[in-house]
């Protein structure tokens, strides 16, 4: 047989293996314990399941571990290294941990243990940690130490997981988890089985705790899952092992078992388990879900049609926040720098959401956080919206709102009741402590917050940042946070009460009182509005389009005159992104593009002008002559004029938040410039990657954690242009489950139905190259990228929903839309032949 049996291989084995059990150095799985502080966690677990098929092994036991600490003396150097760090200071506990590992891997393994270690066969085995603190039901340590396959040399391998037992995560984890006492690890040395399948199986759902199992499954050995290079193959069951869904995933390698330990190869196509594996796996999880006490999560691994169970421990994430990525998809950017969420997530998480909370008296709120960052994205918090939730009508939690949430809680959040008295109480509670929260006083007191507010940024630009001292950058920093405040204080109500409010209203209303086509019938009531900021942008975008084309001679001038006048703008609104008065550039290609386009922005506005009031018109006679008509018009008239309204809100507010980003961006571009002329930083731009906390401290200390700041920028370019997966739970990541083969789904974003070519877009240094009449399919769009609308046929977003900005641009051009449609940048490629529907949410791909 290719893998060496553990057996006893010579009398001296066996004399050794006798006297080290009396000393408790050695033990094997088959053997009795009372708990898990001679063993581990993981040891003690599998050493309870002796029913069941697990590997063979010997337990290197915590007796080894304090007899080596002891004949070394590394005890001397552990405690007075847990006497001096300190832990506020992640710098103090990097060097902690650094002189901890490099006196493990120094140490000579003392020469009785050298004798044990010897005995044992050690070709083709695993050598696993086994921490008296891990897989505890209060504190699941899993995947925080180390596991090696094949070492070539036993006792190197040894150290380097008791080494591990020390890193910087896990002391932080044990830190944060009040776990005072100094930890011991055993070791388990067992038979490597070489899986033509591995997987975990739980045996409760760990994100909706429904009493369902969940399966994720890939060929070759498991390590491939537990570091996501390859997407499992997904499967629920229910509790008699029978398959309720699936997902198969194309799996492009496996990882498998060679004499030097593990590689990739190449891998087969198909499912990785049968339904009769399946049922098998099933009800093995529940015999040992049984065996335990609780829900499990198991490690398993298939080899020779037999099933192996790796570990089992206690599921211990049932009560942890979920957060969604939804919510933040339509309502804050894509990517996101370190330093710009923690810029406007202050704003968000202390004016709109706790201050604002405060003010309504949502007292249930008080404390919790909103938003989470990840993987470079911004999460929110569905607790918080949750709560909301509550207090909105039933009417309103459309599927837009409702996606935001994962599937398993969406009919929960539909059928929420509705605290309409609570509600009321929180209008009131408005109107006493905040005035300039009410419906008819928001916008208004909007506009005339923007021009105070432009008129308070001309004082900060007429300083030159370059010649302040550092305490006097800093007083311009709070400067700026101090006049922007109102902006918040006015947008916690214009965006997420009003605006969607009202909407959502209108569209109830529509329903319920016109009937004819709703979709249809809302976005033509709310487009060709007045001008608000993004369509003045355009127009002034377009006036110098006809000056390329009539007098070129004057271009730079009229050029330079547009960047003084909306040069705060980007294509994001995150401070990393340069502006257009920096880069130039891209508006002189987007003027080159538009140069052939063949609509007219200013015919467009009277025409979706004209056919709005139209049917305005026919839609209040409508109304009008039914029972009580004449209120219901009247109702009517006021909910389309506030729906109007704010959306117009929405696009004013965003021009102005610009402004803002655009101020912070110079300020923190010459702190940057300062720290790296003070070689604190290498680049200049890296001041983005520090939360500006940070970016203050290293200010006054000189000091900086380079590594962190080069961790943050690998995962912002890893996530720059691909989304991960929506809902987060604990440390857990989980998507919606969905599959397409020619036709996707999304949210109907703009009425009607085109066909044409698709036109993938990542950035918008590449909105020049969209030829006339194509398909723009993009993560999301932003105001920078509107004047490109008049040349597409259609538009789809990964992202977003129906009042998402590229939903409203669309609109406002009669161009159909399909937002909200997952993974559609991988799923659809240039040169696609697509049908999009937008008075359905449907993408038909030829």
């Amino acid at each position: 047989m290719w893998i060496h049996r553990f057996s006893i291989i010579s009398s001296k084995t066996l004399i050794n293996d006798i006297l080290c059990k009396e000393d408790m150095i050695v033990l094997t799985l088959k053997d009795e314990v009372e708990d898990s502080t001679l063993v581990g966690g993981k040891a003690y677990h599998l050493m309870k399941m002796k029913t069941f098929t697990v590997p063979p092994g010997n337990i290197i036991t915590t007796e080894a571990y304090a007899l080596f600490c002891k004949k070394t003396g590394i005890e001397p150097t552990i405690e007075g290294a847990l006497q001096s760090v300190d832990f506020e200071d992640m710098q103090s506990v990097r060097n902690m941990s650094e002189k901890i590992r490099k006196a493990f891997l120094r140490a000579e393994i003392p020469e009785e243990l050298s004798a044990i270690f010897q005995s044992l066969p050690y070709e083709h085995m695993i050598v696993r940690s086994s921490a008296d603190l891990e897989d505890l039901p209060e504190a699941s340590f899993a995947g925080q130490q180390e596991t090696i396959f094949n070492p070539p040399d036993i006792e190197k391998a040894v150290k380097q997981c008791w080494a591990s037992l020390w890193t910087e995560r896990a002391i932080a984890y044990r830190h944060g988890h009040s776990m005072e006492t100094i930890p011991k690890m055993a070791l388990l040395i067992q038979e490597a089985i070489p899986c033509h399948v591995s997987g975990v199986i739980f045996t409760q759902n760990p994100v909706t705790n429904d009493q369902e199992m969940i399966v994720e499954a890939v060929f070759g050995m498991g390590e491939s899952l537990v570091s996501g290079e390859v997407t499992p193959d997904q499967y629920v069951l229910d509790r008699h092992g029978q398959i309720q869904e699936q997902i198969i995933n194309h799996q492009e390698k496996k990882l498998i078992l060679s004499p030097e330990g593990i590689c990739y190869t190449g891998c087969e196509e198909g499912a990785c388990l049968s339904s009769h594996q399946l049922r098998e796996l099933g009800e093995t999880a529940l015999k040992i879900e049984q065996l335990f006490g609780c829900p499990q999560d198991i490690e398993f691994g298939i080899w020779n049609d037999t099933l192996y169970i790796f570990q089992s421990r206690d599921i211990t994430s049932r009560q942890e926040d979920i957060w969604t990525r939804g919510y933040s998809d339509d309502y804050w950017t894509r990517v996101t720098s370190p330093l710009y969420f923690s810029l406007l997530g202050e704003f968000l998480d202390t004016y709109v959401n706790k201050e604002g909370n405060a003010i309504m008296g949502y007292t249930e709120l008080e404390g919790v956080n909103l938003l989470r960052y990840h993987k470079a994205h911004v999460y929110f918090n569905t607790r918080v919206l949750r709560e909301v939730f509550k207090y909105n009508p039933k009417f309103s939690r459309v599927r837009q709102l409702l996606d935001y949430f994962p599937p398993h809680q969406r009919q929960e959040m539909k059928e929420l009741p509705f605290n309409l008295l609570k509600r009321l109480l929180a209008e009131l509670r408005i109107a006493v402590h905040d005035w300039d929260g009410l419906l008819f006083n928001t916008y208004k007191k909007y506009d005339t917050f923007s021009e105070n507010y432009l008129q308070q940024l001309k004082a900060f630009d007429t300083l030159s940042l370059e010649t302040l001292t550092d305490d006097q950058l800093m007083e311009q920093f709070h400067y700026l946070y101090t006049i922007c405040l109102k902006h918040y204080r006015l947008v916690r109500w214009g965006i997420a009460t009003h605006n969607m409010g009202m909407n959502m209203i209108l569209k109830n209303f529509i329903t319920q009182w016109y009937g004819r086509d709703p979709d249809t019938t809302y976005s033509i009531l709310v487009s060709g509005l007045p001008p608000n900021k993004a369509t003045e942008t355009n127009e002034a975008l377009f006036r110098l389009v006809s000056v390329k084309i009539q007098d070129e001679s004057r271009f730079q001038t009229e050029l330079q005159q547009f960047l003084d006048e909306y040069g705060h703008r980007s294509y994001s609104r995150d401070v990393i992104f340069p502006t257009w008065a920096e880069q130039p550039e891209i508006i002189e290609n987007m003027v080159q593009s538009l140069m052939d386009t063949q609509r007219d922005a200013t015919a467009l506005e009277v025409q979706k002008r004209e056919e709005r009031e139209i049917l305005t018109r026919e839609v209040m006679e409508t109304i009008g002559k039914q029972r009580y008509g004449f209120i219901k018009k009247h109702i009517f008239k006021l909910i389309l004029g506030y729906a109007q309204k704010y959306i117009a809100f929405r696009e004013n507010q965003r021009f102005f938040l610009d402004h803002q980003d655009y101020r912070f961006r110079k300020l923190f571009l010459e702190i940057g410039r300062r720290l790296k002329e003070r070689i604190i930083l290498k680049e200049r731009d890296d001041v983005f990657f520090l939360f500006k906390e940070e970016v203050f401290d290293a200010l006054t200390t000189r000091k900086i954690d380079y590594q962190k700041i080069e961790n943050r920028k690998n995962e912002f370019h890893t996530h720059e242009f691909s989304l991960p997966p929506k809902f987060l739970q604990g440390n857990r990541e989980f998507d919606e489950h969905f599959s397409y083969e020619k036709e996707c789904t999304g949210v109907p974003s703009s009425p009607g139905i085109v066909e044409g070519t698709v036109k993938i877009i990542k950035t918008i240094h590449e909105l020049h190259t969209i030829e006339q009449g194509e398909i723009l399919v993009a993560t999301s769009t932003d105001p920078g990228w509107t004047p490109v609308f008049l040349k597409i046929k259609g538009l789809i977003t990964e992202t977003g929903g129906v009042l998402s900005h590229g939903a409203v641009v669309s609109r406002e051009y009669g161009i159909p839309a399909v937002t909200g449609v997952k993974q559609a940048m991988q799923f659809l490629h240039d040169g696609d032949n697509v049908v999009v529907d937008g008075t359905a949410g449907k993408v038909y791909v030829r």
